[in-house]
């Protein structure tokens, strides 16, 4: 098991992430009622062009909590929201250790 670690994530996404399973099934963890990280949006973030001759709007988010959740599990969510076009950034810290941030 992890330890309890400290969690700070910002970032963007793109507006139709109901469009892909990974990101669903991420953003789906953070409303279980035993997770202790949240989500939550806020405004625009930018426009981007899209195959489709229109534009893909992006929406802010900020992840904080503290949960015994794995680094290797943060990376992941990172991956796979840049792999959907989105960024993601912030540290996290192994706060049961005295473990200082660790770059995400």
């Amino acid at each position: 098991m992890a330890n309890i670690k400290r969690v700070l994530l910002t970032g963007d996404m793109p507006f139709n992430t109901t469009d892909n399973d990974k990101i669903t099934q991420m953003l789906g963890v953070f409303n279980a009622p035993f997770m202790g990280i949240r989500i939550s949006w806020g405004g625009i973030s930018r426009r981007v062009p899209n195959e489709h001759g229109g534009e893909t709007t992006f929406l802010r988010y900020t992840i904080t909590g503290e949960e015994a959740v794995r680094y290797e599990t943060v990376q992941y969510w990172k991956r796979i929201v840049e792999e959907f076009g989105g960024k993601m950034s912030g540290s996290i810290e192994d706060i049961e250790n005295g473990g200082k941030p660790i770059l995400v």
